[in-house]
């Protein structure tokens, strides 16, 4: 695996063998950066990622005085107080971001404008109901303007589970002088919960009478105190590896510090269904994250039928789905993925193209792909067409097809999945 001016080489592997932990979750290295940004003293991130997103909210709480320093997978935070800050905070398309930059600024004294492109309704609502002034244009999202008047405890009630709304809402809450309610009508995941408690802040959660959800409460006027947050890992990643490792023959991989979100369990069980042979340990981080530990082996894999809220939940990880797909026993159906046809690059012709020429079998649908199996990739030339979705699933079948694969046009493909490369190159055995 190497870069070059051409774009990636990406040469034959014979498996993943070894230990390595699994990059940090970048969604709740948002939550927790913006937690310890409130927070009073110093705190800790252990394996904090550093994916573009991750780094642009560092880069977003220096604009709000805030000192972030990072000593090899652990950051700093130097939290307690905000400064104002005169031009708009680029909180671009994520909605965690988004969630937790307004939330930290919505009980501010001054004024904070945010730019964008994550869709704030829902966010900004939840804000609302604990007293935020917001303000944005008519007929426009963006700029919007938290912050300048002081907040109310208050309740909200989400139908179903949204990290974004419960991150703006606690953590505005942070600056709320009554009880603050959250009712969800259906279980969600508990990574900012953890967060909260470990930095000392009351919190209640109670299942709701005769339903799936639960009532959470947290206390008025809480102070979060600096704590060392050992965060759980990327699901993405987990499945980039964990399924790379089922694909070649020589594996034996164990993964540490794998989440327990919804997206991470999906995965698992997406895994499961294309028969890949995984061993999971259950444990918890320092932090008390539920974390597991998981071990990945060579597996026969076999077909499956990928759609509907599984296609949507795992639409960036489709290209690498059908990469898979190349090595499953019979008929691999990716459908509901139309999306990766809209914008610059059409993702699904585009990886349609790119696993023909490593020799594998592959029809298109207007909405998805269809993967006969299995077959043996063989290297070969190919273009990503500047999308570091389609690059990293291409790089991926690299080292599961003999010979050396040459990726042009790899875009932002070394920006994007930095840290999942520095984890393959200490597992990869390309010798064996």
């Amino acid at each position: 695996m190497v870069q070059d001016v051409v774009g990636y080489v990406s040469s034959k592997a014979r498996g993943l063998v070894g230990a390595c932990q699994i990059p940090g979750n970048s969604d709740i290295a948002m939550m927790a950066l913006a937690l310890a940004a409130k927070s009073d003293g110093d705190s800790v991130l252990k394996n904090c990622s550093m994916r573009p997103e991750a780094t642009a909210m560092i880069g977003a709480l220096a604009q709000l005085g805030v000192a972030v320093t990072r000593q090899d997978d652990s950051v700093t935070v130097v939290g307690g107080s905000l400064r104002a800050h005169d031009q708009g905070i680029q909180v671009g398309q994520s909605q965690v971001m988004l969630a937790s930059i307004a939330g930290i600024t919505a009980g501010a004294a001054f004024r904070t404008q945010l730019e964008g492109s994550a869709k704030p309704g829902s966010v900004m609502d939840a804000l609302r109901s604990l007293g935020a002034r917001v303000d944005g244009p008519m007929g426009a999202d963006y700029p919007i303007t938290v912050g300048g008047s002081g907040l109310t405890g208050g309740s909200h009630t989400l139908s179903d589970p949204d990290t974004a709304v419960k991150v703006a809402f606690f953590l505005a809450g942070l600056d709320a002088p009554g009880d603050i309610h959250l009712v969800q009508n259906a279980a969600g995941d508990e990574d900012l919960e953890v967060l909260l408690k470990t930095a000392g802040v009351g919190f209640e959660k109670d299942k709701e009478v005769g339903k799936e959800g639960y009532h959470l409460v947290m206390s008025g006027g809480a102070r979060p105190a600096a704590a060392m947050h050992d965060l759980p890992g990327d699901p993405t990643a987990a499945l980039y590896l964990l399924g790379l490792a089922t694909m070649l023959p020589r594996s034996e991989l164990v993964l540490h510090s794998v989440g327990n979100d919804w997206k991470t369990r999906r995965a698992l069980e997406l895994l499961r269904r294309f028969n890949a042979q995984i061993e999971i340990q259950v444990a918890r981080s320092e932090s008390k994250f539920p974390i597991r530990t998981v071990i990945a082996k060579p597996s026969d894999l076999r077909r499956t039928r990928i759609g509907a809220e599984q296609a949507s939940l795992f639409l960036d990880e489709v290209p690498f789905l059908a990469v898979m797909g190349t090595r499953a026993s019979g008929e691999t159906v990716i459908r509901d993925a139309q999306k990766l046809r809209e914008g610059d690059v059409d993702c699904l012709s585009l990886m349609a193209q790119n696993l023909r020429l490593l020799g594998a079998k592959v029809g298109e649908m207007p909405d998805g792909l269809v993967v006969q199996g299995p077959v043996s990739l063989q290297g070969a030339e190919l273009d990503a067409g500047g999308d570091s979705r389609v690059a990293v699933a291409l790089a991926l079948a690299g080292m599961a097809a003999e010979g050396e694969t040459q990726i042009a046009h790899v875009g932002s493909l070394l920006e994007d999945f930095k840290e999942l490369f520095s984890c393959l190159a200490t597992v990869v055995n390309a010798k064996r």
